[in-house]
């Protein structure tokens, strides 16, 4: 996932929350590593509903025995005063756990429609919750919805949804995942390389062709007001099950070959620009380098990258140049080329906000693949899976759009910054997303 910028809260000369504070010599210290530290001034946030909730003091009793597994699961790790470290006191799991793992009233939203009330909920829980980026992992329990808030650098999306599941299932009382026993890779990017590194790939010209193209962009000077926040808001849709099969649809008849991410990014892109937001040609695009490691050896910290890139206008043109970059481990040689540089430069820990933006939006995608835990949560009604995530745009004109299948329907999250983007136009986006996907695909392709 995107970055979610708490400018003000993580600063090396604070001091440390209690739960953060080492109180003996057998506080284990980890340094964070390079992959990770970049991601220091983000944060990351995931609002599920509506589910069947264990009470309060059930889900603090899983979070100890998630984060009694050390770094299998990091969930008992806290960030040291410079920002430099990971602390794990195995004493105090207990205390972190009344601190983190709380509960609060949810409001009422009345309506007629359950969907759009769902919608208005988490939109205001993402919106509301407030947790200091200080606090590595946090959890709420607000009514039927869970929401889970993360100092990114602890990971990316891969680690959120793990946590959050797990949480849910061990209050229940069901056994402990599969996936918090299994191997970890010992050095991740080194595997990744000499594995995904092989005869007929070029993926340095593309990490270059991708470094020239931001070189030569180019702000308009149009200046943000003094008072601007930059603090962001989500849209959050889960598009109906009818639209995702006029979209499979389309693709068999005309676009076999382009795959269904390829479609959605069009669709997007198509959307943000009918409901009134200039874009950019490029198009920042996350992508797992989990790929490129040898069998089923696992990472739990941050092992994704974003690109920007020219992409085309057609699925199929999209879908060839993602499977080109994927094919050419482009994501890996740029994975490995910020690493090299974040390990030379201390994580900045302020963020100074822009005085301009940019004249055209830039929109960053983001599409998970299924997760097989989050299907299986104790759902109230299977027709009612909500997935929100809070991930914060590349920069003050752009919007981070996370897309992700989920019980039949496209949980669709757009988060932006209201003082530059109007929100009116973010959610008009997403309303023609739902009701007519395939227009903006014949738009696209000139049909």
């Amino acid at each position: 996932m995107g970055v979610l910028e708490t400018p003000d809260r993580l600063r090396r000369e604070s001091a440390p929350s209690a739960a953060a504070q080492p109180q003996a010599a057998d506080v284990r210290t980890v340094p964070i590593s390079a992959l990770d530290s970049p991601w220091l001034r983000a944060q990351s946030r995931v609002a599920i509903g509506r589910l069947n909730l264990p009470p309060l003091a059930d889900l603090r009793a899983a979070f100890v025995e998630l984060a009694a597994q050390g770094e299998r699961t990091r969930l008992g790790y806290t960030l040291s005063a410079s920002a430099r470290n990971w602390l794990f006191d195995p004493r105090r799991l207990t205390e972190l756990a009344d601190e983190v793992v709380v509960e609060q009233e949810l409001p009422s939203f009345a309506g007629p429609d359950r969907d759009e009330v769902g919608y208005r909920e988490l939109e205001h829980l993402l919106r509301t919750i407030e947790v200091d980026n200080t606090t590595t992992a946090h959890f709420v329990r607000a009514g039927d919805h869970l929401v889970f808030t993360q100092n990114h650098a602890l990971g990316d999306a891969h680690l959120s949804f793990q946590l959050t599941s797990a949480l849910v299932t061990l209050a229940r009382g069901e056994a402990m995942p599969a996936w918090v026993s299994a191997p970890q890779a010992a050095h991740p990017l080194w595997q990744a390389v000499t594995h995904g590194i092989r005869p007929g790939r070029n993926p340095l010209g593309g990490l270059l062709r991708d470094r020239i193209s931001r070189i030569n962009h180019q702000t308009s000077g149009r200046r943000l007001s003094p008072d601007w926040s930059p603090h962001p808001q989500t849209a959050f849709r889960s598009l109906s099950r009818e639209s995702w099969q006029e979209v499979k649809a389309w693709r068999r008849e005309h676009a076999p070959q382009a795959s269904l991410a390829s479609l959605q990014l069009v669709i997007l892109r198509q959307a943000l620009a009918s409901a009134g937001i200039a874009i950019t040609p490029e198009t920042v695009v996350l992508y797992d380098c989990r790929r490129y490691l040898p069998g089923r050896e696992q990472v739990r910290g941050n092992f994704v990258i974003a690109r920007s890139q020219q992409l085309g206008d057609s699925p199929e043109d999209v879908s060839a140049t993602l499977a080109n970059t994927l094919e050419q481990a482009q994501p890996l040689a740029t994975l490995v080329a910020a690493t090299a540089k974040n390990a030379l430069r201390r994580p900045r820990t302020r963020h100074t906000p822009p005085g301009q933006v940019d004249a055209e939006c830039l929109p960053a995608f983001v599409f998970p693949p299924r997760s097989a835990e989050l299907e299986t949560l104790p759902w109230q009604q299977p027709d009612l899976r909500w997935l929100a995530v809070s991930s914060g745009p590349p920069r003050a004109n752009a919007v981070t759009a996370t897309m992700m299948l989920l019980g039949g329907r496209l949980s669709t999250s757009i988060c932006y910054h209201p003082d530059v983007i109007d929100a009116t136009s973010v959610h008009a986006a997403i309303s023609l997303m739902e009701s007519h996907p395939v227009a903006l695909l014949e738009r696209a392709v000139g049909m």
